[in-house]
């Protein structure tokens, strides 16, 4: 184990701080010595971690392994626990005799999210385009099952993920998303940012209002369409939505009287997030497909399907 720049805290001399490589070695001896009582381990976290230092973006930021005054872990578990599944050194500031108690005010700063980040780098708006990042993480997840079978649905391999006991698609949005991730996709996507851009304008209007739709979402429906030339279309059937004319039969009108209805006092009409997201690709597809009759709200072990998916996601591997 390498050590190096250790400096003794002028206000609590017991204090010790120095930046260490920790081994894999280290890093498991360490978490033996685990505060008994600490959070419990986040496996996607972990991995999230380890697959940031396996691929060498993984960042000193100046955050502490730390250690008590009793030498146990107070904090740093997920970052050992990478360390250990990547099975590589890793170079990280560690503080040592810090009081037990000291645990209490332990993560209580406010993380920066990833629009913070994209705000910082000047990307134009950062909001919208990090909602956008997040969509597009997910649909990326699900179109990783779909074109893995041979049918070009899912249904075989959720199946067959669930019944090993690992996450089905209904649960990609629980991937852990990092910032590292956002920036690679954002790399493998910049036309996401162009798509935030062409929606921005139609997505106008109060937040409370609910038949406007989220800039990222449509923005990633607009950026899939536009792999088959329909990007247009997308910003037509938002329109249509939000203008809520029309038939009964019309898809961009019974879209309309859903979400009107969503987040009402009426539990029956409550509606997760997801469930809206769903309802917008959902409406989109039955609307390129010319569909008629009801427009049911998707299960929430359904995903819906945007027309020029496959294409999308080959183009951005």
């Amino acid at each position: 184990m390498h050590k190096h720049n250790t400096s003794t805290s002028a206000t609590d001399s017991a204090v010790q701080v120095s930046v260490e490589t920790i081994t894999p070695e280290v890093a498991a001896e360490w978490l033996d010595d685990n505060y008994r009582n600490n959070r419990s381990v986040n496996a996607m976290r972990v991995e999230a971690y380890a697959k940031d230092m396996a691929e060498g973006n993984w960042r000193m930021t100046g955050e502490a392994i730390k250690f008590s005054d009793l030498m146990v872990l107070i904090d740093g578990q997920h970052r050992l626990h990478a360390i250990v599944k990547a099975d590589i050194p890793v170079e990280i500031v560690v503080m040592r005799g810090l009081p037990q108690e000291s645990i209490v005010n332990m993560d209580t700063a406010m993380p920066r999210s990833l629009r913070n980040v994209l705000e910082f780098m000047s990307y134009d708006n950062p909001s919208e385009l990090a909602r956008a990042l997040s969509q597009a993480w997910v649909y990326e997840a699900y179109m990783e099952d779909k074109v893995l079978t041979d049918s070009g649905t899912i249904r075989e391999q959720v199946v067959m993920r669930d019944a090993q006991n690992k996450k089905s698609y209904r649960r990609y949005s629980n991937n852990l998303f990092t910032r590292t991730a956002a920036l690679e996709l954002l790399d493998r996507r910049e036309s996401l940012m162009d798509s935030v851009k062409a929606m921005k304008p139609h997505c106008h209007g109060r937040q409370s209002q609910d038949v406007n739709a989220a800039v990222g979402t449509v923005a990633l429906m607009h950026n899939i369409a536009t792999t088959v030339d329909e990007g247009a279309s997308v910003i037509e059937f938002v329109e249509l939505v939000r203008a809520g004319e029309g038939f009964n039969t019309d898809v961009t009108f019974q879209l309309n009287r859903i979400l009107a209805r969503a987040g009402t006092d009426r539990a029956a009409d409550q509606m997760l997030p997801y469930v809206k997201d769903a309802l917008w690709f959902r409406g989109y597809q039955a609307y390129m497909e010319g569909t008629t009759g009801k427009l049911r709200r998707p299960k929430l072990n359904s995903y819906p399907t945007i027309p020029g998916d496959v294409e999308w996601y080959a183009a951005g591997q």
